[in-house]
This record gives C-alpha cells, sequence and structure tokens, in this order.
C-alpha cells in the first residue's frame, strides 16, 4: 500500500483539480492497480491525499514510470510529496 501527500502551491490548485480526474482514470486502468484513491483535503485545498495498492513492486514501478511522462507527472514534479510504502 503506498499512502502520501502532495503540497501544491495556491495557484497551481485548479491545474490540478482539471487534471485529477484523469490521473485517477488513467492510474486505475493500469495493469496491476488493485485500488487507487487520489483526493484534494477538504480543509486544506493545497494538499491531496494519497491511497494506492498495486498487485507487486513491478506494477508500482510501471505505474511510476507512466507518471513521469504524464501530464500529472509533470505538473507534480517540482511539488513536495511525503509518500510511504506500508504492507497491506
Amino acid at each position: 500500500m503506498h499512502i502520501g501527500t502532495l503540497h501544491c502551491a495556491p495557484d497551481e490548485v485548479d491545474t490540478l483539480t482539471i487534471l485529477l480526474g484523469p490521473h485517477i482514470a488513467l492510474s486505475r486502468a493500469e495493469p496491476g492497480c488493485l485500488s487507487y484513491e487520489l483526493f484534494q483535503d477538504e480543509v486544506q485545498l493545497t494538499t491531496f491525499q494519497l491511497n494506492a495498492v498495486f498487485r507487486d513492486r513491478q506494477a508500482f514501478e510501471a505505474h511510476k514510470a507512466r507518471v513521469e511522462n504524464a501530464d500529472w507527472g509533470r505538473a507534480t514534479a517540482h511539488m513536495r510529496t511525503e509518500f510511504h510504502e506500508r504492507s497491506a
């Protein structure tokens, strides 16, 4: 299980909310993605929370490679993130 937080600047919120739906749909459609929840914090609008489960390390690495070259990845590459991997 991968959990984490992404923090953006106030002027980046609109861009991320536009990219959020397509990014979630693409992530959920990946082979090996068992669960993918990414949502904007209701109180701190510049914070996004992630809870994701991938079948194995290979599926997670494929996800990271796809995101790196996707709109979401390009938009968030410079943002502060705090992600952890936990046993499910």
